[in-house]
C-alpha cells in the first residue's frame, strides 16, 4: 500500500481521519495500529524488522535516559546510532559498496539480492534523532511507549519523510481552541493533500509515462532518438521531476499531517 493507492485514499485515510473525534490517548492506539498496518501492507517481509527496530530503539531510549548523566549514557547512545547506521546501510548500500570495491580492488565480494525495508531511510533518521534529543535532555521518555511507537512508525511520515523531531511531533497547542480554527486546519491539511495529489498522480503521471515507456520516441517510428524526440523527452523530464517535487511538497509537508490529526 501507498500513499497513492486507491485503497489508502478512499479505505485507510478516511478510517485514520475517524480517529480525530476521539480522545487524544486512544487516538495514539489507533493510529499506530493503523500505522503498523500500512507498514505490513507495504514491506511485509521487514515487518518483524520493523517492529524489533521500534523495541530496541525503545529500550535504549530508556537506558539513554537513566544513565545520562553518566558515561554509561553516551555509551548507549553511541551503541543505538551505530546500529541504526549499521542496519540502514546493509540494506540500502551494502550493495553498491560491494560492487564498487569489487570494480576498485578487482575483489569477488558477493552481492546479496536484498530489498529495500520500507522507509528504512526516514525511519533510521528519525530514530537517531529520538536518541540524540533524549541524551541532550531535549525531551523526556514518556512511560507509556506507545508514544515512541507512534513516533518512529507513523504512517504519513514512513514511507516518504519528511523527518520531524519527536518534540515537533507531539507538540501541543497553547490554550483552550474553538472548533472552527481546529475545522479550518482540516481543511487546510486535506486542500494540500489534494492540490499534491493532484500534481503528483494526475500532472506528473502523464509526462512521466512518456518518459519511461519512451512513448514520444515510438511516436516517430525510428530507430535513432532524432532531436525532436529528444527535446520531448527532455520536456517531459523537466515536467516530470518538477511537479513529482512540488507535489511531493505539498503531500508530505509536515503541517499537512497536524493540521489532519491535530498535533498529538
Amino acid at each position: 500500500m501507498s500513499i497513492t493507492d486507491v485503497t489508502f485514499l478512499f479505505v485507510f485515510l478516511p478510517l485514520a481521519l475517524c480517529t480525530y473525534v476521539l480522545k487524544p490517548a486512544l487516538q495514539k492506539y489507533l493510529l499506530l495500529i493503523l500505522s503498523l498496518f500500512f507498514y505490513a501492507c507495504g514491506s511485509p517481509q521487514y515487518f518483524f524488522l520493523f517492529m524489533v527496530a521500534i523495541g530496541i530503539n525503545i529500550i535504549f531510549g530508556v537506558f539513554i535516559e537513566k544513565f545520562r548523566e553518566r558515561n554509561l549514557g553516551k555509551i548507549f547512545l553511541i551503541t543505538g546510532c551505530v546500529l541504526n547506521i549499521a542496519v540502514l546501510f546493509y540494506y540500502k548500500y551494502y550493495n553498491f559498496t560491494v560492487l564498487n570495491l569489487n570494480r576498485a580492488l578487482h575483489t569477488s565480494f558477493e552481492a546479496k539480492q536484498l530489498l529495500i525495508p520500507l522507509g528504512i531511510s526516514f525511519f533510521v533518521f528519525k530514530a537517531i534523532s529520538y536518541l540524540v534529543d533524549i541524551y541532550t535532555q531535549k525531551i523526556d521518555v514518556r512511560k507509556n511507549p506507545v508514544y515512541a511507537a507512534l513516533y518512529l512508525s507513523f504512517f504519513g511520515q514512513i514511507a516518504s519523510g519528511p523527518i520531524c523531531r519527536y518534540g515537533k511531533f507531539y507538540e501541543v497547542y497553547e490554550g483552550n481552541r474553538d472548533k472552527r480554527e481546529i475545522l479550518a486546519e482540516i481543511a487546510n491539511g486535506g486542500y494540500r493533500f489534494t492540490i499534491g495529489f493532484i500534481k503528483k498522480v494526475l500532472i506528473a503521471k502523464c509526462p512521466g509515462t512518456c518518459y519511461n515507456g519512451s512513448c514520444c520516441i515510438r511516436s516517430f517510428r525510428c530507430d535513432k532518438i532524432n532531436i525532436m524526440a529528444g527535446i520531448l523527452m527532455l520536456f517531459f523530464t523537466v515536467i516530470l521531476r518538477f511537479f513529482w517535487l512540488f507535489g511531493y511538497g505539498n503531500r508530505y509537508w509536515r503541517n499537512v499531517w497536524n493540521s489532519l490529526f491535530g498535533k498529538f
